[in-house]
């Protein structure tokens, strides 16, 4: 499954854009996060990109359009932030038990813990055997007293399996205004992107000033 978003006529996938901004991470955590799924609800909706960019419904583009524009930044959006403000299920897996910490935040639910048995396989970790701690920042996986995490093949990679969902129940309307404010240079300058790659950089240095402040505000910097 693939998400789009557009800067005129060119399409870029949800994918390339993660991972590019990834890559510009040199300190981040070389953890992978399989996306599952995204829900289409959105942080602001077309009728209030108009209302903020000041075009009548008869004289603006196709909605799919200024959709484009919301989706795309909204996810540049969560990686100045490092929350995830759209709801969406990811799948990530570990070696071992030791440091489990779900680099997505804020999470909504653990749907799965599982780890592979010595005949190949996946196994439910009971909810009595670990904990997870609830953070403004990260989530991190412990073993409660007197449990034992299951033994895994000493040669088993991934042999942790863990999904889970992430996204704002509570999105504050300066983090909507500051989705604004780019969606308005977005479109001002959608012209200007000609057939030209994006990169991290070019993503992020396009992003306002007031949006920048909103976003720091939010920002996770406990890594």
């Amino acid at each position: 499954m693939s998400y789009n978003f557009y800067f005129g006529a060119n399409p870029y996938s949800y994918f390339d854009y993660h991972n590019a901004i990834s890559r510009a991470e040199v300190n981040a955590p070389q953890e992978d996060y399989i996306l599952l799924s995204m829900s289409d609800d959105r942080p602001v909706t077309v009728d209030q990109v108009l209302e903020h960019i000041k075009v009548d419904a008869d004289q603006a583009e196709s909605d799919t359009y200024y959709e484009s524009l919301i989706l795309a930044a909204t996810l540049v959006a969560e990686h100045m932030m490092r929350r995830e403000i759209i709801e969406k299920t990811y799948r990530t897996y570990r070696n071992s038990f030791e440091s489990i910490r779900l680099r997505k935040s804020p999470i909504l639910s653990l749907d799965l813990f599982e780890a592979v048995d010595f005949n190949n396989v996946w196994q439910p970790i009971s909810p009595d055997v670990y904990y997870m701690t609830e953070s403004n920042n990260y989530s991190q996986l412990y073993i409660n007293r007197y449990q034992r995490w299951p033994l895994l093949p000493y040669d088993r990679q991934q042999g942790i399996k863990i999904e889970f969902t992430v996204g704002m129940t509570t999105i504050f309307e300066d983090i909507k205004l500051g989705i604004l404010h780019h969606i308005a240079v977005l479109n001002e300058q959608r012209g200007d992107w000609g057939s030209a790659d994006l990169e991290s950089s070019q993503l992020i240095d396009i992003v306002p000033a007031v949006s920048r402040t909103i976003y720091y505000k939010y920002r996770i910097t406990n890594r």
